[in-house]
């Protein structure tokens, strides 16, 4: 039992993958904070909305070319490793240039749409900024896919700070709200630039080797991942875009503060995701189900042993936690908050990847396809029953058949029992101890104390409970 608490090498890398994307996260936590005093809703919902508008063209137009480098560089080698590395450059600067020339041409049908006529010159502001947001994403899967971990924090957490310093300075300076967009252009130009030189120096000594073929292979293998990635972003893009549709854009300002991904858990299962699939494509190649299972069930506890205590200590405490943050003006966020959180003990892994990574693509559309079709209908009846809450619990009622189908799928193609998937007793564990330190934090919210001290406390109490029942737990049933 005591293996899930032990530190192998990729674990260690887990750790370096996901402190430099901690900053990031970390760096849109504190940009909303510093948002939320420094803006009026009405502005601050146009830099969401702008924002999400070029989130969701990022993200529909990426087509999983980062996921293909760590498919198959790590396989290449000498120049055939330049070579591909070439290619994935010029095809991500392709879609940028696209994606980009279209969000522009839209830009006045989108703020049409959105009821909110200033979004039109804040989409254009930010053209360049999502080009280079494209074109400059092969830098992270390029460092990782050769083993430069480290590097890779390195550079993103640097450009992490001069994306913050980017949109924060321009709002404190009380500059319009496009200068924002103008020095993120820049500050993703310069990661473009220093990305590929340094990449290029790295992946080999030897001058490029094209190949037809691979660019087939590539492109073969990135179709299917880009139509499931515009599936998936739709989907999980959907309830902003629903609440901008149907409600006004300081609806819209709340509803992000309440749907808003918690600092460092999004980059913890990209991070696990990053590392672990390499190894699981290689164990599927082998034929080696036992290991897969293994190493399945080893990424999934490590990760509830976060997860679920979190989960556990958000919900409690979670409108003190906006009060501290947010101020009363976001107060109205918490139930979305809330609903929200239903989805993080569904995120132990990251079941599409490992999809991806068994050969299993058509399972993937199929589940993203239904989850989809499943949110949209889902919110459109609970909204009007609701209003933006009920967009958010249709979101989170589709997450949970989906998961529930990549899990099915998964069991199938690897041909596991159940319990060698996932192991009762380490969940059981992590749920009694969450328990166990989640009941002194209820005890505590009635106490007549201020309430930072309330939350600080709470974290200290929690965190001390939680760590002492796991380890008195674990070590009793090794």
């Amino acid at each position: 039992m005591m293996q899930y608490l032990r530190m192998g090498d990729l674990s260690k890398k887990v750790g370096i993958v996901s402190l430099s994307k901690l900053f990031s996260s970390l760096n849109l936590f504190l940009i909303n904070i510093i948002f939320a005093r420094a803006l009026t809703k009405e502005m601050n919902g146009s830099y969401q909305q702008t924002m999400l508008v070029i989130n969701l063209f990022s993200m529909l137009f990426l087509f999983g070319v980062p996921t293909s480098i760590y498919y198959f560089l790590p396989n290449l080698s000498g120049g055939r490793k330049k070579g591909f590395f070439y290619q994935s450059v010029v095809i991500l600067s392709y879609l940028g240039v696209v994606t980009t020339i279209a969000a522009f041409f839209l830009s006045d049908w989108l703020a049409v749409k959105f009821t909110n006529p200033p979004l039109a010159s804040l989409i254009r502001a930010s053209c360049l900024y999502l080009l280079f947001v494209l074109a400059a994403s092969f830098g992270d899967a390029i460092l990782i896919a050769i083993n430069r971990h480290t590097l890779m924090a390195g550079l993103s957490i640097l450009f992490t700070v001069l994306h913050f310093t980017a949109v924060v300075m321009p709002v404190l300076l009380h500059m319009p709200i496009q200068s924002v967009f103008y020095l993120l252009g820049v500050v993703n130009l310069a990661r473009f630039l220093v990305g590929f030189a340094v990449c290029r120096r790295l992946v080999s000594v030897e001058p490029p080797a094209f190949s037809s073929s691979l660019l087939r292979e590539q492109v073969i293998y990135i179709l299917p991942l880009g139509l499931n990635s515009m599936i998936d972003v739709l989907s999980c893009g959907l309830d902003r875009m629903l609440v901008s549709f149907l409600f006004t854009v300081k609806d819209l300002a709340v509803y992000q503060y309440g749907a808003q991904e918690i600092p460092f858990i999004g980059i913890l299962i990209g991070s696990i995701s990053a590392v672990v699939i390499p190894e699981i494509s290689r164990l599927r190649h082998e034929g080696m189900w036992e290991e897969f299972a293994t190493l399945f069930r080893n990424a999934s506890v490590k990760t509830a042993l976060i997860l679920f205590p979190l989960f556990g200590f958000l919900m409690i405490f979670a409108p003190k936690i906006y009060l501290i943050l947010y101020t009363e003006s976001y107060l109205a966020a918490v139930p979305v908050f809330r609903i929200y959180l239903l989805m993080l003990p569904l995120r132990i892994i990251s079941f599409q990847s490992i999809l991806f990574a068994l050969g299993k693509t058509r399972s993937v559309i199929v589940g993203a396809a239904f989850d989809l079709v499943a949110n949209l209908t889902l919110s459109l009846i609970l909204a009007a029953r609701m209003g933006p809450v009920g967009v958010a619990l249709g979101l989170v009622i589709a997450t949970m058949g989906q998961v529930v189908f990549y899990v099915f799928v998964i069991k199938h193609a690897a041909r596991l029992e159940w319990r060698k998937l996932f192991e009762p007793r380490p969940f059981g564990i992590i749920i009694i101890s969450c328990l166990a330190a989640c009941l002194p934090c209820l005890i505590l919210t009635w106490m007549p104390i201020h309430i930072l001290i309330q939350v600080v406390s709470g974290a200290v109490i929690c965190g001390a409970t939680y760590l002492l029942c796991l380890h008195l737990l674990f070590k009793s049933w090794s």
